[in-house]
């Protein structure tokens, strides 16, 4: 989980440094606006990057690798269970959607009556 943190702060660290260096480009032919926008992007990016690394500083004390390794072993468990949660769902609507079925088909028997041949009045 720290490396996730590492990562997207290396990104606005990066992503800092890629907006000055384009202050510089942007400036080069004159265009003010550009390389004002690039200027605020980069010190957006590099303040951003400070609060970050800051609260993870206030956080606390960082994982061990055996307890990283132990949440992720409960994340991939907690998901499997979902997945077969889910799939329990999935055959009850089935299920439902069969006796549903076989419901509407015998209603109509049901509903008429059976209704007894026609006699034919024969003379006597």
């Amino acid at each position: 989980m720290a490396t996730k943190t590492h990562f997207w702060n290396a990104v606005l660290v990066a992503l800092s440094a890629v907006n000055l260096a384009a202050v510089w480009f942007a400036a080069g032919p004159g265009e003010g606006w550009h390389a004002t926008v690039h200027a605020a992007l980069a010190l957006g990016f590099g303040l951003w990057a400070q609060a970050r690394m800051r609260l993870q500083v206030r956080i606390g004390p960082k994982l061990s690798d055996e307890e990283d390794a132990r949440l992720d072993r409960i994340e991939r468990a907690i998901e499997s269970v979902a997945l077969e949660v889910e799939r329990i769902g999935e055959m009850e609507r089935f299920a439902q959607k069969i006796l549903a079925a076989r419901a509407a088909e015998l209603e109509p028997r049901a509903a008429k009556p059976e209704s007894a041949p026609a006699r034919t009045a024969t003379p006597p």
